[in-house]
């Protein structure tokens, strides 16, 4: 008997689309280690302010978000949680930095590392002939 789950296969997708999504946001190393330790921060610090005096989680909130700050500063591009809100106001938004924004285009099209990639060759002689066919 062969089972089907289409609600795990859809959150399953979901989850690769975001962790993909995630990488690619986060492409300098220092900006991905920077996360490593302020995402667990600033969660710690919401679970904190429900059993320690207050200041005590709202400082980790605060010094987890900030480290993530930073990391966006130094990878050159918006804080996620800021982009939908700068989207609605309809100020300029940078989700992918600059200088990775080539890398992230080629890394969703399908089959790009399986693939050489073309030389770019100048067509010096102009053969028409070779494009045009009557």
């Amino acid at each position: 008997m062969s089972y089907s789950f289409p609600i795990a296969r859809r959150l399953w997708r979901w989850a690769k689309a975001a962790r993909r999504n995630w990488l690619l946001r986060h492409q300098h190393p220092a900006n991905f280690y920077i996360h490593l330790v302020g995402i667990p921060m600033a969660l710690v610090g919401v679970v904190v302010l429900f059993f320690l005096p207050w200041p005590v989680g709202l400082t980790l909130f605060v010094l987890g978000y900030v480290l993530q700050w930073i990391g966006h500063r130094i990878e050159g591009n918006d804080v996620g949680e800021l982009i939908p809100l700068k989207r609605l106001l309809g100020l300029p938004v940078t989700p992918i930095a600059p200088r990775y924004a080539v890398s992230a285009d080629a890394s969703t099209k399908p089959d790009v590392s399986a693939k050489p990639m073309p030389s770019a060759r100048s067509d010096a002689g102009g053969s028409a002939s070779s494009r045009e066919q009557p």
